[in-house]
């Protein structure tokens, strides 16, 4: 298991959408934060149902390349 050392190319490895996903969490934090609201106004919607299915279908792919061909490495999980 990788500890947490900052490498990028380690963090894709583990997960194609790690760093977009930190980021995003940052910029969302920082919105909020300075709107003083949990869910900051003029955030559309779609975005976020479009992430929630792209990240179900990659997560679907790495189970079915680790458990159903028995692949162990990038794609699949470690």
């Amino acid at each position: 298991m990788a500890a947490l050392r900052g490498n990028l190319s380690e963090s894709i490895q583990l997960h194609a959408f790690g760093p977009l996903v930190a980021v995003a969490l940052i910029a969302w934090c920082f919105t909020a934060i300075s709107q003083r609201r949990l869910i900051p106004r003029g955030i559309p919607a779609w975005p976020l149902g479009v992430g929630a299915v792209v990240l179900f279908a990659y997560w679907l792919m790495r189970l079915i390349i680790s458990y159903g061909l028995g692949f162990r490495g990038a794609p699949g999980f470690p």
